[in-house]
């Protein structure tokens, strides 16, 4: 799978991806270090816990991340959820949210497997 197709899979912004950072190569780079970050994992285990400072916490750099790879699905789900623990412990039900974050970002991390190098 080329970077192009990758990003139309994913329902990110090549143009915008290519904007930012130049070269396929560098998109290819800095997306194979994504499942590096532990974001993810780390935001599920604080909103297991009710550790909402770290759920904030976690799920803004999901977003920021998301947004600087121009992973526009992900980046719009995990704000969402962000935006649920912003001031603390939620006032609605987070879970579809999350189980949203969760499917869009496998669904990133599957696809980067496929990635050609570029």
């Amino acid at each position: 799978m080329n970077v192009k197709e990758f990003y139309a899979v994913v329902e990110g912004n090549y143009d915008e991806a290519m904007g930012r950072l130049l070269t396929e190569k560098r998109i290819v780079k800095y997306l194979r270090k994504l499942p590096e970050t532990g974001d993810v994992a780390g935001m599920n285990a604080a909103f297991a816990a009710g550790n909402w400072e770290d759920a904030f916490r976690f799920s803004h750099n999901v977003k920021g991340v998301s947004l600087n790879l121009s992973l526009t699905s992900l980046a719009e789900s995990a704000a969402e959820l962000c935006d649920t623990v912003r001031h603390g412990a939620p006032q609605v039900d987070f879970k579809g949210m999350l189980a949203k974050v969760n499917e869009k970002y496998e669904l990133v991390l599957k696809n980067i497997e496929m990635l050609e190098d570029a």
